[in-house]
């Protein structure tokens, strides 16, 4: 950008063949208007043995989440389950890394949503989120606001 070549053809194409990169690619009015378009091979990350609990944290902080989900269930006496969750989602080419986070947190799993382009690591058990989730966020803090 500093040296103003998204301002040539050329260097729109560079821009178009890294969009259609990203996620989903590019949507159909690109396609059309950039049929020449060579999406740029993504780099090969591997996932570390060992993550920075800081890294972790701030990783948390930015893809994760905590909710409460209310299930419909016969064996509770209000036809409810009330359930805390913690979740982590990712683009499922991300496997490798969300199924590192179970054995990373020694907790939860991975799931793939398999009508979705994403998946994800999965904390419910309560006793899991309370002795191992909250203490990790407690020790390691969230470094700003997610609201």
């Amino acid at each position: 950008m500093s040296r103003k070549e998204h301002l040539t053809n050329e260097g729109l194409q560079k821009i178009v063949n890294i969009r259609a990169t990203i996620n989903r690619g590019l949507p159909d009015e690109l396609k059309i208007a950039f049929p020449n378009t060579i999406p740029v091979p993504r780099p090969l990350v591997k996932v570390p043995k060992t993550f920075d609990p800081y890294w972790s944290a701030g990783f948390a902080s930015a893809e994760g989440c905590f909710f409460v989900k209310i299930i419909k269930s016969s064996t509770h006496n209000i036809a409810f389950q009330v359930q805390l969750v913690f979740s982590i989602s990712q683009h499922y080419r991300d496997e490798q890394l969300m199924r590192s986070l179970v054995s990373y947190f020694d907790c939860g799993r991975y799931v793939c949503r398999n009508n979705k382009d994403f998946c994800e690591f999965i904390v419910t058990k309560f006793e899991d989120i309370n002795l191992k989730i909250i203490p990790f966020f407690k020790k390691y803090s969230i470094i700003g606001v997610k609201i």
